[in-house]
């Protein structure tokens, strides 16, 4: 995916004798409306804890132009892409960014592969929770088109309906098929299950051919390009078989132990919503007729 590198964030160590402003660049003039929203998110309440990993865990946040609403992240090199359409709406880029803090904090720390449904659900409950803990509301939803076509579908399904139905909703909109956006993501329940056979193929050898067969899966998704996936082809038919097994055994038994800790964390973090979501009952029921844009298509 081709993008334009307009604007790059550094974060850096309290400690490390950075500039006053802690979201400084070492190289490029930041763009202000980003380091404006990362400044305001540090005084949000849940996004303190995720603002204070970023600076402490550096990452580069840039401007993608595409026509997907869709952020881009790779976590392995530590580039996080963010629509160039929400830039217009200091609103809808601090809801962005917040989602990226959330999502760099919790792939790193749980170290998992690559971005779970899972992972992206709780992201959107977490910008949810903002949404209305900012004081953000029907007219802003009117008033502010990136806002809107950021939120809009998320707010009304969650008011019209249910906490639960909300959840729902944003783990089918991710398990939908949208290349250019990497989509679907892998469930949680799925991975466990693919690593699960990754054990049983290193017994009866077909380790490789499984491989292949996922390595394609991330070519079509985008997350990988076909040369790399022929790359790692070869090279993994240039191994015997006890090379494969010592090598991957513990990789599966590994993976498999870091996806039932997120698991846990996961089903803590919907508790968690949907606690919240009792907190806000009497406004929700006044939503249901007040907000107006829900009844527009």
């Amino acid at each position: 995916m081709k993008t334009r590198v307009l604007s790059t964030v550094l974060f850096c160590a309290i400690l490390a004798g950075c500039s006053a402003n802690k979201y400084s660049s070492k190289s490029r003039i930041i763009e202000p409306a980003v380091n404006e929203a990362l400044e305001e998110l540090s005084s949000y309440g849940p996004a303190k804890e995720y603002a204070a990993y970023f600076r402490k865990n550096p990452a580069r946040i840039d401007y993608k132009d595409d026509n997907y609403l869709c952020p881009s992240y790779d976590f392995k090199n530590g580039i996080i892409l963010i629509p160039r359409q929400l830039d217009s709406s200091r609103a809808a880029l601090k809801i962005e960014i917040m989602k990226s803090l959330y999502l760099w904090k919790i792939h790193r720390e749980y170290r998992l592969e690559e971005l779970m449904n899972e992972e992206a659900v709780m992201a959107e409950a977490a910008a949810l929770k903002y949404f209305f803990d900012m004081g953000l509301r029907n007219k802003d939803l009117i008033e502010d088109i990136a806002l809107n076509k950021l939120m809009k579908r998320n707010v009304c399904v969650f008011i019209s309906m249910s906490g639960k139905i909300f959840l729902n909703h944003a783990q089918n909109k991710y398990l939908t098929s949208l290349p250019a956006c990497g989509w679907p993501l892998e469930t949680l329940n799925k991975q466990k299950i693919w690593f699960s056979r990754v054990k049983e193929s290193l017994k009866d050898g077909s380790f490789v051919r499984l491989m292949d067969e996922t390595n394609m899966e991330k070519v079509r998704k985008q997350i990988m390009t076909q040369a790399e996936a022929s790359r790692e082809s070869a090279l993994l038919r240039s191994k015997t078989t006890y090379e494969l097994y010592r090598q991957y055994r513990g990789y599966s038994d590994l993976s498999l132990e870091k996806l039932s800790k997120f698991e846990k964390e996961y089903l803590k973090a919907v508790d968690d919503f949907l606690l919240w979501e009792k907190s806000y009952a009497p406004e929700l029921e006044n939503a249901r007729y007040e907000y107006s844009v829900c009844s527009k298509d």
